[in-house]
């Protein structure tokens, strides 16, 4: 039951059923973000972690609220961002 409008306001997707009523709509964010249309989550990434640091989920709010107001170039940065905080959390380097 959600709307659009409302999606891009806060960024959240009600249920796997709004990607299919907004599939059309979101086929640019997601070839943007990831290079391909079909969007294939991140609970894999998420389950590995014991826990998310709040400056992650703020990154990923923000994420999320740039999509969905089609800011896909900031975006972008956001999600290097997040990346990059990623792997510093698993003692890796970044690039």
């Amino acid at each position: 039951g959600k709307k659009y409008e409302d999606f891009k306001k806060d960024g959240l997707l009600g249920c796997p059923g709004c990607y299919e009523a907004f599939r059309e709509k979101l086929r640019p964010a997601f070839q943007h973000m990831q290079g391909a249309h079909r969007y294939s989550g991140d609970e894999p990434k998420k389950a590995e972690a014991k826990e998310e640091s709040p400056e992650l989920k703020e990154l990923r709010n923000r994420l999320s609220k740039l999509v969905a107001d089609e800011n896909y170039e900031e975006a972008a940065k956001v999600r290097d961002e997040i990346h990059k905080k990623e792997q510093e959390g698993k003692g890796g380097t970044s690039k």
